[in-house]
């Protein structure tokens, strides 16, 4: 079930105002590659929107580190990338961090929509 935020009151900032777009919970994992570095692994997928993605790492990466993600497709086996910028990082229960990025560019709604069935069994 997508979650979303109710409208932001007058005056509230950028930050709160990019929540507004719908969040669809989801649990799988995804590899990934922070850039330039060339570090790799995995993540869980906590939420994904069409401009971005909410990950449990288990390291936080710095704001403005660019991430390789690969996400899978609906055919198995198969997957694509994308490049996702880290906007903020919060510690999490179990040593783990909650990162949120932004897609550049944004996902297409077809694209959602696959991924979303693909992860249909985490919901």
């Amino acid at each position: 079930m997508p979650e979303s935020a109710p409208a932001p009151p007058p005056g509230t900032s950028d930050s709160a105002v990019r929540r507004l777009a719908v969040r669809y919970r989801l649990g799988p994992v995804v590899r990934y590659l922070i850039r330039p570095g060339l570090e790799t692994g995995e993540a869980l997928v906590r939420e994904l929107a069409l401009d971005g993605c909410a990950l449990v790492m288990t390291g936080p990466p710095r704001p403005g580190t660019v991430l390789l993600l690969q996400l899978p497709t609906v055919r198995p086996g198969a997957s694509h990338t994308r490049l996702a910028r880290v906007l903020h990082a919060g510690p999490e229960p179990g040593r783990t961090w909650l990162v949120g990025c932004q897609f550049t560019p944004p996902l297409e709604p077809a694209d959602l929509a696959a991924l979303r069935a693909r992860f249909a069994a985490y919901e």
